[in-house]
């Protein structure tokens, strides 16, 4: 991906064209291995499909966990990070694309041009490296207090980002880049965490069908805060985003909050 990335960034303004033909020489290259390399190895029970995913039993399901008022408010919670997130392919992305001035940077007779789609790259790449290198080592840290470490993650990440809709300056950029990727290390482990607590373990598999929504969703309130961009300046989408932090917050608190209330309320009532 970071590969891609960089690529994408690099050739999509001065070679598109040619980006393109590599793009469906890669798709064509992938439907060849995945039909002609890969192969089923599940055997399925058809009779015991047939009878546990029935449309009336699927409905039952999504009925139960709708009702599951902690789940959907950190399933909430969870579309407001991702729409934030997804700022950097929808709003960030045109807005350093226009506003963002080219710089020059030469060094030992090699020079070489920074745009607006390469900026982009550089800081996407910025932010993969942090997470590929420093995962491993953030997630022994992340036991003690981890709600607590898991709601400054909230707050890194969308300043971080916050920073990202408003500056043009290279090293604002970089930095906020770091500090957003601080942010995501120390949420997104604990927050997977808690989902897992959450979930009624018997639902399991419709728990986790409805919680891959949220990046569906987050990519259609990432495309919505396009739209409306125009209309609006870059500190307002900046506050914006401040917006969706403090939303994903509150709702991920609310949850967590019944969450351990509804536990100790049970476990009362079985002493």
């Amino acid at each position: 991906m970071m590969l891609g990335i960089i690529l994408g960034g690099w050739f999509f303004k001065e070679n598109m064209f040619n980006l393109l033909i590599f793009l469906v020489f890669l798709s064509i290259l992938t439907a060849i291995l995945t039909t002609k390399m890969i192969t089923e190895t599940l055997i399925l029970n058809t009779r015991l499909g047939k009878n546990n995913m029935n449309s009336k039993n699927v409905f039952k399901s999504y009925k139960a966990i709708i009702g599951d008022y902690r789940f959907i408010l950190f399933t909430l919670g969870g579309i407001m990070l991702m729409s934030i997130e997804f700022q950097r392919d929808n709003y960030i992305a045109v807005r350093l694309t226009q506003d963002f001035s080219p710089i020059s940077l030469v060094s030992n007779n090699i020079s070489l041009s920074i745009d607006g789609f390469r900026m982009l790259s550089i800081l996407t790449v910025v932010n993969m490296l942090f997470i590929i290198l420093f995962t491993s080592v953030v997630s022994k840290y992340v036991n003690q207090f981890r709600e607590k470490k898991m709601y400054i993650g909230f707050l890194l990440f969308t300043i971080g980002y916050a920073v990202c809709s408003i500056s043009n300056n290279l090293i604002i950029l970089l930095t906020a880049t770091v500090i957003l990727s601080i942010g995501e290390l120390l949420y997104v482990p604990i927050r997977q965490s808690i989902l897992s607590e959450i979930i009624d373990e018997n639902k399991r598999g419709a728990y986790m069908a409805l919680n891959s929504l949220v990046i569906q969703f987050g990519k259609f309130v990432a495309s919505s805060c396009l739209l409306v961009s125009p209309y609006l300046n870059k500190f307002m989408m900046g506050s914006i985003v401040l917006i969706f932090g403090l939303l994903s917050i509150l709702f991920t608190l609310i949850a967590i909050r019944k969450k351990w209330r509804d536990i100790r309320h049970r476990n009362l009532n079985a002493m």
